[in-house]
């Protein structure tokens, strides 16, 4: 839920993606390991003048809207931006979809990545 993040995938029985559990809260708030979420900028955005750096998801608390044992589907709101994360998981592919909308009056430039 926290940060929407994917912290762990394993294909065909090999971990592909983990994260080291002791050291996965080195920095506050913002879980190190796994494949974060950068949102609704990246770095300090596109004018170099956005913080936290990263953005805000993947320090955001997202709802969970879908749980099945290979999909999951978070949503959150933050800075005007909509996001929508979902995550399919098979034995031998990891599926990513990040969707970002804007909520505000004014047109926006949003980026959105995994880091």
């Amino acid at each position: 839920e926290h940060g929407c993040q994917v912290l762990a995938w394993q294909a065909d029985d090999k971990p592909v993606i983990w994260f080291d559990a002791e050291h996965a809260d080195e920095s506050e708030a913002v879980i190190r390991g796994g494949i974060p979420l950068c949102a609704p900028w990246f770095g300090h955005g596109p004018n170099n003048d956005q913080d936290p750096q990263h953005g805000l998801a993947r320090r955001t608390d997202f709802e969970v809207t879908v749980a099945d044992p290979f999909r999951v589907v978070g949503v959150a709101e933050t800075a005007s931006i909509g996001i929508r994360h979902e995550v399919v998981m098979t034995n031998t592919a990891l599926e990513m979809t990040l969707t970002l909308t804007n909520h505000d009056q004014k047109p926006r430039v949003v980026e959105g990545m995994w880091h």
